[in-house]
């Protein structure tokens, strides 16, 4: 009771002090000041209103801002709060924060505060909608209260969720919302649905009529109700019942059975839209050929196959009509031939239906070619073919000589471009190279259609019209009296067709074999000689000039030496044989190609003028010492002759290096005297080292050793320089003394050596690159 009392005590107190007059009052102007000071002095924490006519204390702002969100039902935005308060908007949100974060029970969403009566509110009236339909879109929540998908489901969904929300949660989308009556609903008329299906309808036909979500019906997929499959989960699926799909395989099954093919049109009828997946998917256990528009069983193969051995080992044809169904057409009848014969030899022809063996197309062609034989001998015998070869060399020469006239004149032009645009630079082979391709693109357009009628002209001329020794007609007549015994007189102009290219190129071969034979018999052996003299002077030459290029590696005083040798040798050969052929164009006594030097000066001297100025300078420069010298003079003998000298090929002088060393190597590999292993060994280190071609004596072996030394390693250069000094000294002892045979003994031991020394030999940068 005492503390009943001081209340009633203090309550009276208060009411004395509200109803007692104040003895002095404060102006308006100290009250503000008076406010000023305290809060300057911070003894108390006042907010001012938007008018700055009143304050209120944080507590105050607190207050009232709970007191506003329960009159507005416990949602508000703190925009209208900040304006029913006359608070300033700042204040207000950085109270509000404070009132989230202190406080589970509200959220700041969107700029609104909410507590947890209006969520819970929320929560029923989702629970209600459940109860009305069944199912409930978290979406269609988010826009019918303006709240993000978000804050619903996990705020209060997922809280509320077997609470006050009667439902669940779809498994693969939690924002749908169900019960499981409308599941249980749903399910039902899509068994009642698929029930009544006997054939393949759409999902969407399925979905659409009975008023359902896809989730459902995916859902569904392993129920043991669910008599059907889905072609694809995707909108354009299929529903096909199970009692279609066993119809189908039935169907499928007993036709293939029955007439073992499978026609693809019959099964893009049955709803199977790639047949040949199907067909080895469902049997894949079987072999089939696929053709265009139909599979072939297993006995259509092993039928084709025996036809086709018996076809190839009789020597004759078949009717492939009468062992395929009638389905296969005649384009197919191809195709199907071509994989029969994958596996064996391809000996057959397809005319129409009918495969014919070749031997018996050949039996066909004989008589013809026979026919053909006889007409090319008349042909050449009459002298047709050798006008037409006559011809046909007349237009290729025009040809090439237009094209040579323009090429010059191309060229002159676009030298004469090239040095006013860039002077003097350019050039080379890639220059030469670049300058022809950008000439013919010239010369097209240059022309243009001036020309147009010459080119055609052009054109004609340089392919002349092939005859023709055997007509088509020709070969229809001679064949069609076989083939009409056969009753295959039908296919005699297919087949005529198919040999008349054939028959008139063997015509052709026939006719030039005849006319080279007849006009071998009346060629003389003379332009024979001249051609293989030809041929072997240019080889002579390139030779001479490759091993005058492998001499200037060597010092001055060794490349006097060797090419003296070089002229005493093959280029005395060469001058050999320029003199006899001299001598039998002047008609005088034929020589061996070993002429001596006496009978030599005896040919110069009856010689005409023409032949004996420019041999006689050939034969001085025998005695000198300049390869270019005898070049020249050579070149000029063999102008005088007729004889052409080949131009320089760089590539085909690497073959010729390449070819000289195996040369070499071959007789290195048959040679048992160590002296001549040992010079060819170097000749052959030589030519890979430096990557020439060398001519010279053994008594230069030396010289060779010396200069390969920097291309040589140590342990090979030294046993090359120690087996150089066995064999040194094997030919200077007596051969009957027992060093002597001591020494030939260690040479003949060390000879493998030496050889496999210049076999497994390559050069340094080579070795270092592999």
């Amino acid at each position: 009771m005492s503390e009943w009392d001081e209340i009633k005590r203090l309550a009276e107190d208060l009411q004395r002090v509200q109803l007692k007059s104040s003895v002095q009052k404060l102006s308006e102007q100290n009250c503000i000041e008076i406010v000023n000071l305290l809060i300057q002095n911070k003894s108390i924490e006042l907010l001012f209103t938007d008018d700055g006519k009143e304050y209120l204390t944080p507590q105050q702002l607190t207050s009232e801002i709970k007191d506003e969100l329960y009159m507005r039902g416990g949602r508000a935005n703190i925009v209208d709060i900040a304006k029913t308060l006359n608070v300033d908007l700042n204040q207000v949100t950085h109270k509000v924060n404070e009132l989230v974060r202190s406080s589970k029970e509200l959220d700041f969403v969107l700029g609104q505060l909410i507590d947890s009566t209006y969520r819970k509110k929320i929560a029923y009236d989702i629970n209600v909608k459940l109860r009305n339909f069944g199912q409930v879109f978290l979406a269609d929540l988010s826009l019918q209260y303006d709240l993000p998908t978000e804050y619903l489901l996990n705020n209060i969904v997922e809280k509320e969720l077997g609470k006050t929300i009667e439902g669940e949660q779809d498994a693969k989308d939690p924002r749908i919302l169900q019960t499981q009556v409308y599941i249980a609903k749903c399910k039902a008329k899509l068994r009642g649905a698929i029930t009544a299906l006997f054939s393949p309808t759409p999902v969407s036909t399925i979905l659409s009529l009975c008023n359902i979500s896809d989730q459902i019906l995916y859902s569904s997929l392993d129920q043991p109700w669910f008599c059907g499959t889905l072609t694809s989960k995707l909108p354009g699926g299929l529903f096909v019942p199970n009692s279609y799909s066993k119809a189908q395989t039935e169907w499928v099954t007993d036709f293939l059975k029955q007439n073992n093919y499978l026609e693809y049109e019959s099964l893009n009828r049955w709803g199977i839209p790639d047949p040949k997946s199907y067909i080895e998917r469902t049997y894949n256990e079987q072999t089939f050929m696929f053709l265009k528009s139909c599979a072939l069983g297993s006995m259509y193969i092993s039928m084709l196959e025996e036809s086709v051995d018996e076809c190839i080992s009789s020597k004759s044809y078949i009717d492939m009509a009468t062992i395929l169904p009638s389905v296969i057409s005649s384009t197919e009848l191809e195709d199907c031939l071509k994989q029969i014969l994958k596996t064996k030899d391809k000996n057959l022809i397809l005319f129409d239906t009918i495969v014919f063996s070749t031997f018996y197309i050949e039996g066909l062609a004989n008589p013809c070619k026979t026919e053909a034989e006889t007409r090319a001998k008349s042909y050449v015998e009459n002298g047709h073919y050798q006008k037409y070869i006559a011809e046909k060399q007349l237009a290729m020469k025009k040809s090439d000589s237009n094209a040579d006239f323009v090429d010059v004149k191309s060229e002159k032009r676009e030298e004469r471009r090239k040095k006013a645009a860039g002077g003097k630079t350019g050039g080379g082979t890639q220059g030469r190279e670049t300058k022809t391709k950008s000439t013919k693109k010239h010369i097209r357009t240059k022309k243009g259609q001036n020309d147009s009628d010459d080119e055609i002209n052009d054109s004609i001329s340089a392919n002349p019209d092939v005859p023709e020794l055997l007509s088509l007609n020709d070969i229809e007549e001679i064949i069609n009296s076989t083939l009409k015994e056969e009753g295959l007189d039908d296919l005699a102009s297919n087949i005529a067709e198919h040999l008349h290219p054939s028959i008139n190129k063997h015509a052709l071969d026939f006719a030039q074999t005849f006319y080279d034979s007849k006009m071998h018999t009346s060629i003389s052996n003379r332009r024979q000689n001249h051609i293989a003299l030809q041929d072997k002077l240019n080889n002579m030459i390139n030779d001479v000039r490759l091993y005058d290029k492998g001499i200037k590696i060597f010092d001055a005083e060794v490349q006097i030496q060797l090419k003296k040798y070089l002229l005493k040798s093959l280029c005395n050969d060469i001058t050999n044989l320029l003199t006899n052929y001299f001598a039998q164009e002047s008609g005088l006594q034929d020589f061996d190609s070993n002429i001596t030097t006496q009978q030599r000066s005896k040919i110069v001297q009856e010689l005409s003028d023409d032949f004996k100025s420019v041999l006689s300078k050939n034969i001085a420069t025998l005695s000198g010492s300049s390869i270019e010298d005898f070049l020249d003079t050579a070149e000029a003998c063999l102008s005088v002759a007729g004889i052409t000298l080949k131009k320089i090929d760089k590539k085909k002088d690497r073959t010729i290096i390449l070819c000289h060393k195996h040369g070499l190597l071959e007789q290195l590999a048959n040679s048992s005297d160590p002296a001549v292993v040992l010079h060819l060994t170097c000749l052959c280190l030589h030519t890979i080292a430096t990557q020439t071609m060398l001519h010279a004596s053994g008594k230069f072996i030396s010289d060779i050793v010396k200069l390969l030394q920097p291309h040589l390693p140590v342990d090979i250069y030294k046993k090359i320089t120690d087996y150089q000094l066995l064999v040194m000294k094997y030919l200077n002892t007596g051969a009957e003394s027992e060093e002597h045979k001591e020494i030939l003994s260690q040479l003949l031991t060390g000879i493998e050596e030496i050889k496999d020394i210049a076999a497994k030999f390559k050069k340094q940068s080579q070795n270092q690159e592999d």
